[in-house]
């Protein structure tokens, strides 16, 4: 799978310059601080960017101890805790929420019913970022198959930085060194997709591990949680790639729904362009003209047509040679080099 030649970087760059969200002296609030690092990351940067900043979080002072004392060399954040206020809302320019806070809150009702923006740490990654998205979700293994695409893509693509739902690199920590030239891998959760439509963004390649009902303390329903995984590619164009579990019945119809060229994994053979393992090797389908094949409308389960020409199924290794145990793990790694 490719990623974007220079013609195509450059009209990203053009269009980052065009759409990059003004940060520099405006007036943020800052919903939901957070105690998993995510928060503070999102506050660094806003505070780096000159943003009058202000946060509020519904937790004590003694809970936000530490997140609290890791901002604690910020000057001019002035902080609201144990409540959020709709005098903060009423005086932000922009609303920035922490993925603890739902998308129904109140708080963000009135932003939205004031015509306020509202993003979140995903939404300003995008809008900012320079360097071509690969992203990938899912209910599990997202971690595991977004660091196995970043070692590949460091060894054989060129420069990546992986970060996103992971502690040791949130998004806004490295956005502002991801260079044009750069590849970045992102891990994204359900939450952090919903930041993705108000910015009307996509990655340039989109991955779907599983899905598996979960989070439905946070959705009134699965039909809800499924729906927030979708904004994966909502925004994607006919030039983008999304590669999706074939073994996944939910996964595997959203080809139906998108209009990026798709990819399968799985540990069978699936009959069309992906990774797939067929007697104790795994194997990679490529085809000469998968672009135009991606965008014809098939349904989920079609084998790719016979008469096609120049199909190769190349040999990438055997199933013993990966060393991560399980099932799941070699999903992963399917998953991965499907992308890389």
């Amino acid at each position: 799978m490719r990623v974007p030649d220079k013609g195509m970087e450059n009209k990203c760059l053009e269009l980052f310059i065009k759409s990059m969200i003004t940060i520099n002296h405006k007036k943020i609030l800052l919903l939901g601080l957070g105690l998993h690092g995510g928060g503070v990351a999102t506050a660094r940067w806003l505070h780096k960017n000159s943003a009058k900043l202000v946060i509020s979080d519904l937790r004590s002072e003694k809970i936000l101890r530490p997140s609290l004392d890791a901002l604690a060399g910020l000057k001019g954040v002035k902080y609201v805790i144990g409540k959020h206020r709709e005098q903060d809302i009423k005086w932000a320019d922009y609303i920035v929420y922490n993925p603890g806070v739902p998308k129904e809150s109140k708080y963000l009702q009135l932003a939205r019913r004031l015509n306020k923006p509202v993003y979140n740490e995903a939404s300003l990654f995008f809008d900012r970022c320079r360097a071509p998205i690969i992203a990938v979700t899912g209910t599990r293994g997202k971690s595991t198959t977004a660091s196995l695409i970043a070692a590949m893509c460091e060894k054989t693509i060129r420069r990546t930085i992986l970060a996103g739902n992971i502690k040791t690199a949130f998004m806004l920590d490295v956005v502002d060194r991801a260079k044009q030239d750069d590849l970045v891998v992102l891990e994204l959760s359900s939450w952090q997709l919903e930041g993705l439509n108000i910015v009307r963004a996509a990655p340039h390649i989109a991955v779907v591990t599983n899905l598996y009902p979960d989070h439905l303390n946070r959705y009134k329903n699965l039909a809800l949680y499924y729906c927030s995984k979708k904004e994966i590619f909502k925004h994607q164009k006919e030039d983008h790639f999304i590669v999706l579990n074939d073994e996944d019945k939910i996964a595997r119809d959203w080809q139906k729904e998108v209009c990026s060229r798709t990819l399968l994994f799985s540990k069978k053979d699936h009959k069309a362009v992906g990774a797939f393992v067929k007697a104790g090797k795994i194997m990679f389908r490529s085809i000469a003209n998968c672009a135009n094949l991606q965008r014809t409308k098939r349904k989920a389960t079609s084998p790719l047509p016979a008469n096609l020409p120049r199909i190769k199924d190349l040999v990438v290794a055997s199933v013993k040679d990966i060393s991560l145990e399980g099932a799941h793990n070699l999903q992963n790694a399917l998953a991965a080099i499907t992308v890389a």
